[in-house]
């Protein structure tokens, strides 16, 4: 388990008592799942089919599984292959209702900082919307997209997805975990029947196929194909050489490259507004370790709309030229929409962005799986005529 549940098993029996006191009301939690999906299954609710295939990305725990840098790894790949993909995404906490065309113009917070970053990172056509139907006319009418990319299709059903890709995190197995509230699980095992494939992400470089299968129970194992998705970080880029590929404009930090900052950096501030950050701050904090340099971290909730005073709050912290401050690629496209107050500011030359990727290993031969189900008809489809 991740997040809060890591605090509570550092005290077993702490964990093990206050786990006890929810499972009533998972066990009532699940039982809504269960008849809700019953709904679906059996045509009480309906469930469209977009003249368009649809590939969806989707989670079984709630948060930190890493949908969205899987799903910039799917599209681009879809890219390089001569397909043209469009992107749906839900954009959780975004300002305005309905569905929204994502632009270079967008506001971030108007159609979700998820949304943008898709955008961003794939320039493929992009909507933001819960209403997944109007969303695939609006990429319709406004793009010539060949397949749809959507996450969360798992949970939200009114779309039938011809392909449902499950994102499994590395350590943090929903096969040892348990419903919400006790656990982080948001969906029941029943779910498994409407997948296709599953991708392990966050892998650690260097296990292999074989070692990453052994932590799979063998009813997981056997239901469906599995593939590895391993984390790829790239060096931080400064945050006005991030913004400039927007046309946000330039400034002295894009001089430094990461190589040469690293070497004089006493003291970093890692901000984190993410739904899972344990690893990218274990990450830093032993990277500093080796560095000899002080770490701060200041935590914020996932999709955390940064405000002018925590910007301030940041400035006050940088002493010199050898404090700078790290963010997430999701944190930058939040702090997007005050880009001209950290020019003015100077604090934009202190800020650099940690990029995330995901590999997909046996990278051909998933696209060659992929592309096929979507020529022949997902069994997600078939299930659901």
């Amino acid at each position: 388990m991740c997040g809060v549940w890591q605090v509570l098993n550092q005290d077993a029996m702490a964990g093990r008592w206050f786990r006890g006191l929810l499972l009533p009301v998972a066990w009532l939690y699940g039982w809504g799942v269960r008849v809700r999906h019953w709904l679906y299954d059996h045509g009480w609710l309906p469930v469209w089919r977009s003249p368009l295939p649809v590939v969806g990305v989707g989670n079984l725990s709630v948060g930190g599984s890493g949908k969205t840098p899987l799903t910039i790894a799917i599209v681009r790949g879809l890219q390089n292959r001569g397909v043209v993909p469009g992107v749906l995404s839900h954009g959780y906490r975004k300002r305005r209702r309905g569905v929204h065309y994502v632009e270079a113009d967008s506001d971030p917070r108007d159609v979700g900082d998820e949304a943008f970053l898709l955008w961003w990172r794939t320039r493929a056509p992009t909507v933001s919307g819960k209403d997944r139907r109007q969303a695939i006319a609006l990429l319709c009418a406004r793009s010539s997209v060949q397949v749809v990319v959507a996450d969360d299709l798992l949970q939200h059903r009114r779309v039938a997805p011809d392909v449902m890709l499950l994102a499994v995190r590395w350590g943090c197995f929903p096969w040892r975990d348990r419903l919400l509230p006790a656990g982080r699980l948001r969906d029941t095992s029943d779910a498994l029947q409407r997948v296709d494939a599953c991708l392990m992400t966050h892998v650690p470089p260097g296990l292999s196929h074989e070692e990453v299968l052994a932590v799979v129970p063998e009813g997981w194992r056997r239901r469906f194909p599995w593939w590895v998705a391993e984390r790829w970080e790239g060096d931080p880029l400064p945050l006005t050489v991030y913004f400039r590929e927007g046309g946000a404009g330039g400034s002295t930090g894009e001089l430094y490259s990461w190589r040469e900052v690293q070497k004089r950096v006493q003291r970093i501030l890692l901000v984190a507004g993410i739904a899972d950050p344990a690893s990218w701050i274990a990450f830093w904090r032993e990277w500093c370790g080796r560095q000899g340099c002080t770490l701060t971290v200041f935590r914020y909730r996932d999709h955390h709309w940064f405000g002018e005073r925590d910007l301030r709050r940041w400035r006050q912290w940088i002493a010199d030229e050898k404090s700078l401050i790290l963010c997430t690629e999701k944190d930058a496209v939040r702090l997007y929409v005050w880009r001209e107050w950290l020019w003015r500011s100077g604090l934009a030359d202190h800020i650099w962005v940690h990029p995330l990727d995901f590999v997909i290993r046996d990278e051909e031969r998933f696209f060659s799986w992929l592309l096929e189900r979507l020529r022949t008809g997902g069994l997600s489809k078939r299930k659901n005529s």
